[in-house]
């Protein structure tokens, strides 16, 4: 089975936007479901991550899928995918990238 791994940086991003949709729906089952369909999702990719869109530009080797508003970066692994980042698709995506993350 292929696996999924997520980094540091994108597990802080699912946190955040988990309690921003909590924060503006009020429905933890909302952002449960939104978390879930990002992971399920995810483990498609985890077996096939050549469906991803190569995003070169912002990094090498860097693939991404789209979830609802949610835009999910990822590297390619031996067996499966590395959640780098998940951005909404409104940021400035590229500046995300330019900066170091904590």
């Amino acid at each position: 089975m292929a696996r999924t791994v997520y980094l540091p940086d994108a597990i802080e991003d699912l946190h955040q936007i988990w309690a921003y949709i909590v924060g503006q729906t009020e429905s933890v089952e909302i952002a449960d479901r939104l978390i879930d369909s990002i992971d399920n999702v995810a483990s498609l990719y985890a077996a096939n991550p050549a469906l991803g869109t190569a995003r070169n530009d912002l990094a090498p080797g860097l693939r991404c899928f789209v979830v609802a508003r949610y835009v999910v970066f990822f590297l390619p692994l031996t067996g499966g995918i590395e959640i780098v980042q998940v951005i909404h698709g409104s940021r400035d995506i590229p500046a995300r990238f330019r900066r170091p993350r904590s």
